[in-house]
C-alpha cells in the first residue's frame, strides 16, 4: 500500500510539474531559452546536441569549478562534447535493444531524487565518465519545489522542459545501456584470489645488467669481419637497406670524425682548462709522430675517445658548433690544430665526407657494419652473463661477477665469441682497433653507467618490473617469480630486449589463504569488477563511434570547444 501510494503521488507530481512547465515554457518562447540558437556542437546520425545543451552540462559541471586555464589543461570542453557524442550513441544503441525510458521516468527520478545524469568522455582527464549530480529542487523538509526546479532549468540551464526533459531521456536510456552491459560482467574467485596474490606476492633480487651499449663501445670491425657478415647475412642486409635506403638520399654535406676530447667544461676554472689544454697539445704532438688515437686516448682516464664507426656521419647542427667550423674545412685524412670548446679541448680527424646520395655498395657496407656491431656486442654480452652466472653458483660473490665481466683497461678483458664464430679476446678489444675488430675501451664503472656492476632491486610484485629500461620486464618478473630462496638463481640468464640480465632472489614474501580475509576479497571483487566494466563500455563506445565513422553519420563543430581569446579547437 505503501509503494502504491508513493507512485501515486509521484504521478500526480509528474502531471502537475508537466503542465506547469509546458504552461511556463512551451510554444515558442521556449526556444529564446537556449543557448546558441540554432547553431550546434554535434549531430550523430541526424540528431542534433545543440550549443544550448553542450552549455547546459558545462555550465552545470563546471562552472566556478576550476579557472579557464585548468579547464584547457584537463580538457573539459573537450571531456563535455565527448560525453554527449558517446550518450547519443549509447541512447542510440539503447533503443535498438527494446530499452526506452518515458517522460514520466525523468520527471518521477527530478521529484524524487532531485539528481540528473551526466557522461563525460570515457578517456576525460576529470575522473568519473559518467554519474548523477544533485540539483536544488526540494525545499528544506524534503519535498518537492516546483517552483525551484522551474527557475533552475530556466535561468541555470537556460533550457525548456522539452530540452531538458529530451536530455534527460538521453542520458537515462545511455544510463540503462550501461547498467545492461554491466550485468553481463562477473568477477569469479580464480580472478580474486590471482589479484590478491599480484597485490601480496613480493619479491627483491640481486642483479647484473650486462647492456648492448656498453659491450659495443669501442668496437670498430675490421674489413674482412664486415664482408664475412655480408657474405652471411646478404638477405638480412638486403631486408634493411630496402627499409632505410631513404636514409642515404638526398643527404646534406656531412662529415665523419675520429675525436678525442680533453674534457675541461668552462665552469671548472681556468687552472683546469690551462691544464687541459697542455694534455691536448701534448697528444697532438704524439698524433704528428704517428701514435693512434686509441693509444693516446689510453694514457689519461680522463680522455674521451668518440670512433667514426659509433659515432656516424654528421650534419653541421649535430656537432659542437667550434669543432664543425674546422671539421668542415679540412681535407679528409686531415689532423685538426686543438679546438677549444666548452666542453674542453678537441682534436679530430676528417676520415670522410659525403652529400647527396650515397651508392647502394656503400650504403649497404655501412649498415652491415652497425649491424655486424650489434651482434658482436650482443654475443659478448650474453658471452659475460653466462660467465657470471656460472660463476656465481659456484660462490662468486656478485660484485667479483660483475667486476670479471667489465673489460680491462690495463690489457685483460673478458674472453667471447661473436655470432659470427669469430672468436673475440679481451686482449684483442683492447688492441689499437685498427683491424683487430675493437678500438680500446675504457669502462670504469665509477664513471661509466652501463658497466656491468651489482645492483639490488625494490620490493616488487608479480604486475610489476625489477628493473627499467627500454624493453619488455615481464620475462624477469615471470622468472624470479619461478624460483624460491632454496633455489634462488635462474636456470639461464635473461634477455630483455639486446641486454642481459643475470639475478637472484634475495627475499620472498607469498600470499598466504590465511591472509585473504573477506574484507580483502569485496575490496579486489569490487576493483576488478569496475575495471572490466570500464573496459567493456570503452570496446562497445569504440565499436560504436567506428561504425557511426564509417557511416559518415558524426559532425562536430569544434568552434564550441574554445576556451574564450582562442581560435577553433581540432577535434
Amino acid at each position: 500500500m505503501v509503494e502504491k501510494l508513493t507512485r501515486a503521488v509521484l504521478v500526480f507530481i509528474v502531471v502537475l510539474i508537466s503542465s506547469v512547465f509546458v504552461l511556463q515554457f512551451g510554444g515558442p518562447q521556449a526556444e529564446g531559452c537556449a543557448i546558441g540558437g540554432r547553431s550546434y556542437a554535434a549531430k550523430i546520425y541526424g540528431d542534433t546536441i545543440s550549443a544550448g545543451d553542450f552549455e547546459a552540462v558545462y555550465g552545470l559541471l563546471f562552472d566556478g569549478r576550476m579557472s579557464p586555464e585548468q579547464a584547457r589543461v584537463r580538457r573539459s570542453r573537450e571531456a563535455v562534447l565527448d560525453g554527449l557524442v558517446e550518450r547519443t550513441l549509447l541512447a542510440r544503441y539503447a533503443l535498438e535493444v527494446g530499452l526506452k525510458p518515458t517522460e514520466d521516468d525523468v520527471m518521477s527520478k527530478l521529484a524524487k531524487d532531485g539528481t540528473v545524469y551526466f557522461t563525460l568522455g570515457i578517456n576525460n582527464q576529470l575522473g568519473t565518465p559518467f554519474g548523477q549530480i544533485r540539483i536544488p529542487v526540494h525545499r528544506q523538509d524534503g519535498r518537492f519545489d516546483g517552483e525551484a526546479a522551474k527557475r533552475f532549468i530556466q535561468y541555470r540551464l537556460q533550457q525548456s522542459i522539452g530540452e531538458f526533459t529530451e536530455w534527460q531521456a538521453s542520458e537515462l536510456m545511455a544510463h540503462r545501456m550501461r547498467e545492461t552491459l554491466f550485468a553481463t560482467i562477473q568477477v569469479g574467485p580464480t580472478e580474486v584470489w590471482n589479484a590478491f596474490v599480484s597485490e601480496k606476492d613480493r619479491a627483491k633480487i640481486k642483479y647484473i645488467q650486462f647492456s648492448n651499449r656498453y659491450y659495443r663501445k669501442g668496437l670498430v670491425p675490421s674489413r674482412d669481419a664486415v664482408d664475412q657478415w655480408m657474405a652471411s647475412h646478404a638477405e638480412e642486409l638486403d631486408a634493411a637497406y630496402d627499409a632505410q635506403k631513404h636514409r642515404y638520399q638526398g643527404l646534406p654535406p656531412q662529415v665523419q670524425l675520429t675525436q678525442l676530447l680533453v674534457p675541461a667544461p668552462e665552469s671548472e676554472g681556468d687552472d683546469v682548462r690551462s691544464q687541459a689544454e697542455i694534455d691536448a697539445r701534448s697528444s697532438l704532438q704524439r698524433l704528428n709522430e704517428g701514435e693512434s688515437f686509441a693509444s693516446v686516448a689510453q694514457r689519461n682516464e680522463r680522455f674521451q675517445l668518440l670512433n667514426p664507426e659509433q659515432y656516424g656521419w654528421r650534419e653541421e647542427g649535430t656537432l659542437p658548433a667550434q669543432v664543425a667550423e674546422v671539421a668542415f674545412g679540412l681535407e679528409t685524412g686531415g689532423l685538426s690544430d686543438v679546438i677549444p670548446s666548452e666542453q674542453g679541448f678537441y682534436l679530430i680527424r676528417l676520415e670522410g665526407k659525403r652529400s647527396g646520395d650515397v651508392p647502394e655498395d656503400v650504403a649497404k657496407r655501412e649498415l652491415a657494419s652497425g649491424l655486424y656491431i650489434d651482434d658482436t656486442a650482443s654475443g659478448l654480452a650474453a658471452d659475460s652473463a653466462e660467465r657470471a652466472l656460472e660463476a656465481i653458483r659456484a660462490g662468486t660473490g656478485f660484485e667479483e661477477a660483475a667486476r670479471a665481466a667489465r673489460f680491462s683497461s690495463e690489457g685483460g678483458g673478458s674472453p667471447g665469441t661473436n655470432p659470427s664464430g669469430a672468436s673475440v679476446t679481451g686482449a684483442e678489444l683492447l688492441a689499437d682497433g685498427s683491424v683487430s675488430g675493437a678500438a680500446t675501451l675504457k669502462n670504469d664503472p665509477a664513471t661509466d653507467p652501463l658497466a656491468p656492476k651489482a645492483q639490488e632491486s625494490r620490493e616488487f610484485g608479480r604486475s610489476e618490473t625489477p628493473v627499467r629500461g627500454a624493453f619488455n620486464a615481464s620475462p624477469l618478473t615471470r622468472a624470479v617469480f619461478d624460483r624460491s630462496l632454496q633455489d634462488p638463481l635462474p636456470e639461464a640468464p635473461i634477455r630483455l630486449g639486446s641486454d642481459w640480465f643475470v639475478f637472484e632472489l634475495t627475499s620472498r614474501q607469498e600470499a598466504l589463504r590465511e591472509d585473504f580475509s573477506e574484507e580483502i576479497r569485496e575490496r579486489l571483487t569490487q576493483t576488478l569488477l569496475t575495471t572490466k566494466e570500464s573496459e567493456a563500455l570503452d570496446v562497445l563506445l569504440q565499436s560504436l563511434k567506428e561504425q557511426a565513422e564509417s557511416d559518415n553519420a558524426i559532425r562536430v563543430d569544434t568552434t564550441i570547444l574554445s576556451y574564450g581569446g582562442e581560435g577553433a579547437a581540432e577535434s
